[in-house]
């Protein structure tokens, strides 16, 4: 007489559940696979990148959230992996480790759940709760919210004690006339109380942008408007003081400087430069304490190749 087939008695759940509390989505699914299962494991899915915008929260925390819900269930966790494969044979690893030789499993997923990247061998069920929640709506909506409480405060210095020390990447260009004499140069307002401290056209680089080439392109354009202008050239990079940043320890900026020849059409101030003309590129604009002072080794650098005639092998490649 052949045994009939055993019924999953395992349910495994895996998700990132980067929420500030379970929604009631979240809870539908777990509480049907908790009364389907004599045993229910939850898999907490975690990003390689921390305190990020799709991934704010770490593995404990998440942990200590679902526990609180979910006191009996088995919970632990599994890291990002390069590919589908070997993230699915990581998985069957850690459920193979949890459960006896007897035991069947069947994995749940919602809805743009796990299931379509799971390459494994264990079943999986796809269950949709009865309504929708977004778990990225939800840390949308939570962006600029300020709570008057010792609990969200100790939260945000704990959230900045864990990231990684941050180099903010920026581009500078220098656009000379055609022999070198003359340079445009920005003000932006906030930079000096009297409005008199001058800065080359440039920009953080933004998550869009390709390379560093496009994004001083584009700043060029934002800043400066259409005017027409050679191919690009990098000179130098280097860290930049900036006084936005001057006492944070564990945050910089580095910025890549390249320069370039005006071909024609007058400098349209735009963006956050306020105006731009262009100078006489002598000592004069160091000596006469005309720069903004993060953008000073810049200008010597530009200075010393001016002194020593470069020529094409000065430079990198032209973008």
């Amino acid at each position: 007489m052949e045994d009939k087939e055993k019924n999953p008695n395992v349910g495994v759940v895996v998700g990132r559940f980067q929420v500030p509390m379970l929604h009631p989505g979240h809870k539908e699914i777990l509480d049907a696979v908790s009364k389907a299962s004599t045993k229910m494991i939850i898999i907490i899915g975690s990003s390689h990148a921390i305190n990020t915008r799709r991934d704010p929260m770490d593995y404990k925390t998440r942990e200590h959230m679902l526990r609180e819900y979910y006191p009996e269930a088995t919970i632990t966790g599994i890291k990002d992996m390069r590919d589908d494969n070997s993230w699915s044979a990581e998985l069957d690893r850690i459920i193979n480790s949890l459960i006896s030789p007897n035991d069947k499993v069947m994995l749940y997923g919602g809805r743009d759940s796990f299931i379509d990247h799971y390459k494994g061998k264990f079943e999986t069920t796809e269950l949709e709760p009865s309504v929708y929640y977004s778990g990225t709506k939800q840390r949308e909506e939570l962006w600029d919210t300020s709570i008057n409480s010792v609990e969200f405060r100790s939260g945000l210095i704990r959230a900045s004690y864990s990231r990684f020390p941050t180099t903010h990447p920026t581009v500078d260009v220098a656009v000379f006339n055609a022999d070198r004499t003359k340079i445009i140069l920005g003000m932006k307002y906030q930079d000096s109380d009297d409005h008199s401290l001058w800065r080359l056209p440039g920009g953080f680089v933004d998550v869009e942008d390709k390379t560093f080439a496009s994004a001083a392109k584009r700043e060029l354009r934002e800043e400066l408007g259409m005017m027409e202008v050679g191919d690009l050239k990098y000179v130098i990079d280097m860290s930049v003081g900036d006084w936005r940043f001057r006492d944070q320890k564990d945050t910089k900026l580095h910025t890549i400087l390249f320069e370039c020849t005006h071909i024609f059409g007058a400098p349209d101030p735009g963006d956050d430069l306020d105006v731009a003309k262009w100078f006489n590129f002598d000592e004069k604009l160091l000596n006469y304490k005309l720069i903004v002072s993060g953008h000073i080794p810049l200008m010597r650098a530009l200075m010393n190749l001016n002194q020593r005639m470069p020529t094409e092998t000065d430079y990198g490649e032209q973008f």
